[in-house]
């Protein structure tokens, strides 16, 4: 296959992971009447989203191939000092909040650091997690780096052991609107133009939603990052469905390929371009994982330190620095259970095989190989859109039984 024809079939894969703006609206509907409802019954809170519903990274869900839930995240900080208050007293305002007749019935049981409510929907149910937090002190925001995000700092409760009741609650650190702002900043700078061409891709595909290309928001456009971790996401969401334990997360993503596009001086203007670049990237870190630190790369390497492996104590040390909060370790399970590093760099290698390396073999291999590593109802949908014809096939590898086996999927 050409890249050309690489790059149109990439597009269409992420096009359909996007939820729609019909969906969207919907979400966003029910969003606004929850704050307004919590506003008015408790007094000086601020709602804002977090989380891939903010970035633009939501993928539609996945569960067996059938329809999952897709969640919003939004935090409800309290306007109250970290210091006076107890980190269960404003956990528990906002399940009182919540218990109402209003929310009663969509309410489910308390998570570690969040209370979640289900929307049951006829187009995608949808289900929304709300943090409850207070400003961070001045004394934890005095410490954080870099400095231009500090101030957004929050401190949110976790449970401490949710093994143990009563619970015991604790504060941690938080920065959402700090690491949206680092997204936001990187994708307006780097594809800011893509954007804007993107808006008439969103009004030729839903005309009747729209008045004029003016009336289509950031909301509803996507940029190759973005869809980059869009695909990488629904890729997790596939190979890992029935093992969520040893998924990579979505935060650790999101970082890693934001960080390579912050880092790399070339512009990536295609999806295609952009994942094979990011998978090559992520691709050099996995020699980590058979010995080695950081420190033995070469200087020439100018993303070396996006993943850090040291020795501590005699024991390997991964990090993976929050790009709103240097403080906090997204790698820190790694440390905790090392095959959550074997196992990334696993699914690394995997999301080569099934969405880069494919792609130069027969288009029925193709076509069978996107079924089994994105799902076949989307698939379905991708290659209903995708002219396979004119595709060169004389110069297409031949794919062997060995090679398409699905030993490496939690199914």
């Amino acid at each position: 296959m050409d890249k050309f024809k690489k790059e149109e079939l990439m597009n269409k894969i992420a096009h359909a992971l996007d939820i729609t703006p019909q969906i969207y609206n919907e979400s966003i509907s029910a969003v606004r009447g929850l704050s307004a409802y919590i506003k008015n019954q408790i007094k000086n809170v601020e709602i804002y989203k977090q989380g891939s519903f903010k970035l633009g990274t939501i993928v539609r869900p996945y569960y067996k191939d059938k329809d999952g839930e897709f969640d919003i995240d939004l935090v409800v900080q309290f306007q109250a000092s970290k210091n006076n208050i107890k980190p269960s007293t404003i956990k528990q305002a906002l399940r009182s909040c919540l218990s109402s007749q209003n929310y009663r019935n969509l309410l489910e049981e308390e998570k570690r650091r969040c209370w979640t409510l289900h929307y049951p929907s006829n187009t995608c149910s949808f289900h929304v997690d709300l943090l409850p937090c207070v400003d961070e002190s001045s004394e934890v925001k005095s410490s954080i780096a870099p400095v231009q995000y500090r101030n957004t700092s929050i401190a949110i409760t976790e449970i401490e052991d949710k093994k143990n009741k009563p619970y015991n609650y604790k504060w941690m650190t938080s920065n959402p609107k700090g690491y949206a702002e680092w997204f936001d900043d990187i994708n307006q700078r780097v594809y800011g133009e893509i954007k804007k061409q993107d808006r008439l891709r969103v009004l030729n595909e839903n005309i009747t939603m729209f008045d004029s290309i003016d009336s289509v928001s950031d909301e509803y456009t996507r940029t190759p990052l973005q869809q980059v971790i869009q695909i990488l996401k629904r890729h997790r969401d596939v190979m890992y469905c029935n093992d969520s334990d040893n998924a990579p997360i979505s935060i650790i993503i999101t970082t890693l390929v934001g960080k390579i596009v912050e880092e790399n001086p070339k512009v990536y203007n295609t999806t295609y371009d952009l994942l094979n670049s990011v998978i090559e990237g992520l691709n050099f870190y996995s020699q980590l994982t058979i010995g080695g630190i950081t420190t033995d790369f070469s200087e020439d390497f100018k993303t070396k330190k996006l993943i850090t492996k040291n020795m501590q104590n005699g024991k390997p040390y991964w990090c993976i620095k929050n790009p709103a909060n240097s403080q906090e370790n997204l790698a820190n399970k790694w440390n905790e259970n090392p095959e959550k590093a074997t196992e990334f760099f696993k699914w690394v290698r995997q999301v080569k095989s099934d969405l880069i390396d494919i792609l130069d073999f027969e288009p029925e291999q193709i076509k069978q190989k996107l079924k089994y590593c994105l799902g076949e109802r989307i698939s379905n949908q991708v290659l209903y859109d995708f002219n396979f014809n004119n595709i060169d096939s004389s110069k297409s590898r031949t794919l062997n039984f060995s090679d398409s086996t699905p030993k490496p999927y939690r199914w």
